[in-house]
């Protein structure tokens, strides 16, 4: 049976989601302020959450998974993984840095289209 990245965390599925989901408006209004775009308008973009979804399994849970496999194989369960996860969330390697530019361009030119007609 696969252990699911929740399980590891000692979170239920909701609890999990609702922490990338605060993940990602955290992300989004930093692009807010870099890109001049509303923050929603960011937010209720599904290609861009489609988009950080992909990003955030390879940046941050899979290397996460990488580096404590050992353990997690071997069924050492704890708290501990939290902190170490949240080590892989803050990591400036993770999503801080990572935008995809066309894509917040084009969402940025569509506002402000639909807000100068």
């Amino acid at each position: 049976m696969k252990i699911q990245i929740h399980q590891i965390l000692t979170l239920n599925k909701l609890q999990y989601l609702n922490f990338v989901n605060e993940q990602y408006n955290a992300w989004c209004k930093s692009l807010s302020d870099m890109f001049l775009i509303p923050a929603r308008e960011l937010q209720i973009n599904r290609e861009l959450y489609n988009w950080f979804l992909a990003k955030w399994d390879a940046r941050v849970v899979t290397p996460f998974l990488k580096e404590n496999e050992e353990f997690i194989l071997a069924g050492i369960q704890g708290p501990v993984y939290w902190d170490l996860f949240l080590n892989h969330v803050k990591s400036p390697y993770s999503m801080r840095n990572v935008f995809p530019g066309v894509l917040i361009n084009n969402i940025k030119k569509q506002h402000y289209k639909k807000i100068n007609s």
